[in-house]
């Protein structure tokens, strides 16, 4: 069985639309693999993450502390964007300002800090007193959208 011409045409013309990136839905980057903010307590990067809800929640100690996190930004640039060899990148992310990190127990909640974030990996980081009255127990830290679980120590 042979198809009519005009089947074999459009067939052709939609393979050639789809490898060139003009078929409707499959044009700009895929927005599924942009890496999220991340947050560490101290400096011990094998700390609990909030991309893992098992995790034992971090310590978090009394007195100074430091929490960092990377990947704060707005936008996602997980395609590569630019115009290709001969063109400059273009990105379309952005670093996060005003970044707060807010400590939540119970129903009571502190503000800790406000950082902006840069860098190549649009970090940033905190350094803080933990509240005399924050009691020793389990906590959240949320900062960009993000919660890490702690343990307050007593």
């Amino acid at each position: 069985m042979q198809l009519p011409r005009r089947f074999a045409a459009a067939g052709i013309l939609a393979v050639l639309c789809a490898a060139l990136g003009m078929a409707p839905g499959l044009t700009g980057p895929a927005a599924a693999s942009c890496v999220g903010p991340v947050l560490t307590v101290g400096d011990d990067p094998s700390a609990a993450t909030a991309a893992d809800p098992e995790a034992v929640p971090a310590p978090l100690g009394r007195g100074r502390q430091q929490v960092a996190g990377q990947w704060f930004h707005e936008g996602c640039d997980d395609g590569g964007g630019g115009a290709g060899c001969a063109g400059p990148p273009t990105s379309s992310e952005e670093p996060m300002e005003d970044v707060d990190l807010v400590l939540r127990q119970g129903g009571a909640s502190w503000v800790l800090g406000t950082a902006d974030a840069g860098g190549g990996r649009y970090d940033v980081s905190w350094e803080f007193d933990v509240p005399d009255d924050v009691t020793a127990g389990p906590a959240v830290l949320s900062a960009g959208g993000v919660d890490l679980p702690v343990q307050v120590d007593g």
